[in-house]
């Protein structure tokens, strides 16, 4: 290393004293020079006091780093290789610096203090464009985790985000986790994938987990989800004004436009082609083991408990299916109701299977029966529910098939049968013994008896007799007494007191009131 320094020169040696501090003098000057300088062999003291102006020329051959504080040269920090530090800051073992090119690996937990505020961006993954063919997918920054240990019981969160947040001091929401995903522009015109996700949850498994049998829940192990939420309450958060383990909301801006519009959408791939061995449905509502608080309802409709609108238009369908067919719309069959399985404004079917059309004081109890090409069948009540109308004739049982039967109840036991003969030419009551047939003959295997709860009349009545043909009047009455009553000519009339030959019957000789005495035997 050069150092400026300036010697004085002898100009004669005849005076002694001024010769010899000339000399010492410059000896002086040259030892402190000396000083200044570095050494080439690494003679001590051997550092620098000040900075060192290269100005602009290179050091070269400097060798591979080896100490905390040797220098690096370019190639050093480039290439693929590791840097081995032997001492560290802390502790006694070796450290690998990792190259910011390179594959690297950490074996302790690393800490990245990189904090945005508004549009600032805490850390940035850059990603290059180009273009990539091969592959399913392409990840702009992936985390990967190979995991082997033993956790008992507990979990191995492949990776977490903790935040924290509370004090008097806090304010505005917080997102644990959030995710963006920004369409700002239409894509390629051949773009094969068009699907947009914000968040993604796969889980795969390729293998089994020792289950040995998939029909039972005691022989078959592992549960795999695709994804899992949960919002957890202490017993010191009280009060709070919800909690869901899983919410959603859309926003479609007045301009925008879709074919589908959903909050929620529940549909399986088109690799999927296994169905569960017990358990098969889309959407499955439990309790764990051991949960001891219970729902109000299973889905709920509403109005945001009031502080919201109903979300289903006027014109719009609670449970609506599309296209397709099954073997049974709902079941109920395995489930014990305290009320109705169903119920609706004026109407409701019991867990007994009793059905109520119609409320008293709101309407009346109706049931409508459409044709198959037009018209329709109406079954309804009267005002007091002690009549049934019919609008249409009724047949019972299907001719050439099945004999129509009617069974009418008794009150404490047995029924009274209405059937048919097998041409429908007899209508049969009484399993039979007591027929009508098409030309209105009455046949019985028993006796006639009419108004047996109705006393006789004093003169006869034109409401208690036999009547035939079709003349008005022409029958068989009966009474107390001689007859009074108008009847057609010809009528008989039976007087219960009668006593005499003369006094027991008579016969209508003019149509009107005029009655002659039959005179019997005795």
């Amino acid at each position: 290393m050069a150092e400026n320094i300036t010697l004085n020169n002898v100009a004669t040696f005849q005076n002694d004293t001024t010769a010899v501090n000339v000399v010492n003098n410059n000896n002086a000057a040259i030892t402190t020079a000396f000083i200044d300088t570095l050494s080439r062999s690494g003679v001590s003291p051997n550092p620098m006091l000040s900075t060192l102006d290269m100005n602009n020329n290179q050091i070269v051959n400097l060798p591979f780093p080896t100490t905390l504080n040797s220098p690096a040269r370019l190639a050093d920090v480039t290439n693929a290789q590791n840097i081995s530090i032997i001492s560290a800051t802390t502790g006694t073992s070796g450290h690998v610096v990792p190259f910011l090119d390179g594959t690297n690996t950490w074996s302790a937990p690393q800490t990245f203090n990189a904090f945005g505020i508004g549009t600032t961006t805490g850390l940035t993954l850059g990603v290059s464009t180009g273009v990539v063919t091969s592959g399913s997918s392409y990840n702009a920054g992936i985390v990967n985790f190979t995991d082997a240990i033993n956790v008992g019981a507990n979990f191995s969160n492949g990776f977490t985000v903790n935040q924290a947040f509370g004090g008097s001091t806090l304010q505005g929401g917080r997102a644990g986790l959030n995710a963006s995903l920004t369409l700002t522009s239409a894509t390629n015109a051949a773009n094969p994938n068009r699907n947009y996700l914000a968040v993604q949850g796969i889980a795969f498994g390729n293998s089994a987990d020792g289950g040995t049998n998939p029909n039972s829940i005691g022989t078959s192990a592992g549960l795999l989800f695709g994804g899992f939420f949960q919002s957890n309450l202490g017993s010191s958060s009280t009060s709070l004004q919800q909690a869901s383990a899983l919410g959603g909301s859309i926003t479609m801006a007045a301009g925008s436009s879709a074919w589908a519009k959903t909050l929620l959408q529940l549909s399986s791939n088109p690799a999927d082609a296994v169905n569960g061995s017990a358990i098969n449905t889309m959407i499955w509502l439990n309790n764990d083991p051991g949960s001891t608080a219970k729902w109000t309802n299973a889905i709920l409709i509403d109005n945001q408990g009031g502080i919201g609108t109903f979300p289903i238009a006027t014109t719009g369908t609670i449970f609506k299916t599309g296209t397709g067919s099954c073997a049974t719309g709902i079941d109920f069959t395995s489930t014990t109701f305290s009320g109705n399985p169903f119920q609706s404004v004026n109407f409701s079917v019991t867990s007994a299977g009793i059905i109520s059309s119609g409320s008293n004081g709101a309407s009346n109890g109706t049931l409508q029966l459409f044709g198959l090409t037009s018209g329709n069948l109406t079954l309804f009540s009267n005002n007091t529910a002690n009549l049934l109308t019919i609008s249409q004739p009724v047949q019972i049982g299907v001719i050439g098939t099945t004999a129509g039967t009617l069974n009418l109840a008794g009150q404490t036991s047995g029924s009274a049968q209405l059937s048919c003969s097998a041409t429908g030419s007899l209508l049969q009551l009484g399993a039979g013994n007591v027929s009508i047939d098409t030309a209105g003959v009455i046949g019985t295997n028993g006796v006639v008896k009419i108004a047996t709860s109705t006393g006789l009349t004093a003169g006869g009545s034109t409401s208690l007799a036999y009547f035939a043909t079709s003349v008005v009047g022409f029958g068989i009455y009966f009474g107390s007494g001689a007859p009074t009553i108008t009847a057609a000519k010809g009528s008989l009339y039976l007087r219960s007191d009668g006593t005499t030959t003369i006094t027991r019957a008579y016969i209508n000789t003019d149509g009107a009131t005029t009655w002659t005495a039959i005179t019997t035997v005795a």
